[in-house]
């Protein structure tokens, strides 16, 4: 009994096929206004859109282990808060 080898991965041709989409993308002489559009919209509070263009930037930005929660990459900040002890007033000691 034999078992097929069962290849990870992208189908064969998939990278290729997404580079053909992409060239025309990244040739494009508008693309800074592309880039610069969404910038705006992110950074507009009263865009419909602002949400998406949000995501957009911080899903390319963001590093992924970041938000991974299992994650032992992220940093973390540790506050701690000790009091100091005070005399009430009817404690006070009169001389």
């Amino acid at each position: 009994m034999t078992k097929a080898i069962k290849k990870r991965g992208k189908p064969a041709g998939m990278r290729a096929a997404q580079i053909d989409i992409q060239r025309p993308l990244y040739e494009h002489p508008d693309r800074a206004n592309a880039v610069e559009a969404v910038y705006r919209a992110a950074l507009d509070d009263d865009h419909k859109h602002q949400a998406a263009a949000m995501k957009i930037l911080m899903d390319r930005m963001l590093p992924i282990s970041f938000c991974d929660k299992d994650s032992e990459v992220r940093q973390s900040i540790n506050i701690t808060i000790s009091g100091i002890e005070t005399q009430n007033d009817d404690e006070k000691v009169v001389n």
